[in-house]
């Protein structure tokens, strides 16, 4: 694969060529197929420059740019501020949220990449406009290159194992979940977090409902509790 010379995607990718699309990335980076990405021979590879910078994040605004550059480049600007600012952020988790922020933007945005037109000494010209589709498949190549699959396939079915996969990949927890219920279809995974005035709010789940089940996995220093379960 040659980041830097490609035609660029006219379409979106289907859920199959994601997964290659990503396993692929790895191997080309050197990232293996297990463990966390180095985000900064990914970078190098895809031709892009990271910087980052206050934008809108805080409120509710635009979280990340992407700028075609001369010479076949792309700058990349990211805002790691969550919605509220960090203030509404218990401090003991907010070094692991601002970096985990970074760095599933930084895989969204390089997904953009892939729809445009890239040759040597020219700025990239995109082939394919935004769209609500093309968010949401940003959204999952980011995850399946922070999350690989085959990390997914031996991840112990419980909490604690979901635990250790979010861990070894450096992602949030909500980011290691969604993978993993893309991947294996039989797990069901809900994830709680404790509001500023001390009431729940399911984060992730099917109930969508505010009861914390009763054998959910506390993580008191980030306010979450998470369970995993297999049908």
């Amino acid at each position: 694969m040659n980041f830097l010379c490609a035609q660029g995607y006219e379409g979106i990718p289907k859920d199959a060529e994601l997964a290659e699309l990503a396993e692929e990335v790895r191997r080309h980076c050197g990232q293996g197929q297990r463990g966390r990405v180095d985000f900064a021979a990914v970078c190098k590879a895809f031709g892009a420059a990271l910087r980052v910078a206050e934008l809108e994040g805080r409120e509710g605004g635009e979280e990340a740019m992407l700028v075609p550059l001369h010479e076949n480049r792309f700058g990349i600007v990211l805002d790691p501020t969550p919605r509220g600012g960090w203030n509404l952020i218990p401090r003991p988790v907010r070094q692991d949220l601002r970096r985990h922020r970074l760095r599933f933007r930084l895989g969204h945005e390089l997904a953009h990449t892939f729809f445009y037109a890239r040759r040597v000494g020219q700025t990239p010209l995109r082939r394919l406009f935004d769209s609500e589709e093309q968010e949401d498949f940003c959204d999952r190549f980011s995850r399946s290159l922070l999350v690989p699959q085959a990390q997914i396939a031996h991840m112990e079915p419980t909490a604690e194992g979901l635990v250790r996969l979010q861990r070894a990949c450096d992602v949030s927890l909500e980011v290691a979940a969604r993978a993993v219920l893309a991947a294996r279809r039989e797990l069901k995974i809900s994830i709680w977090f404790e509001r500023p005035d001390g009431t729940l709010k399911q984060q992730l789940g099917a109930s969508g409902g505010q009861q914390l089940e009763s054998d959910a996995l506390p993580l008191p220093e980030r306010r979450q509790w998470v369970t995993v379960t297999q049908s």
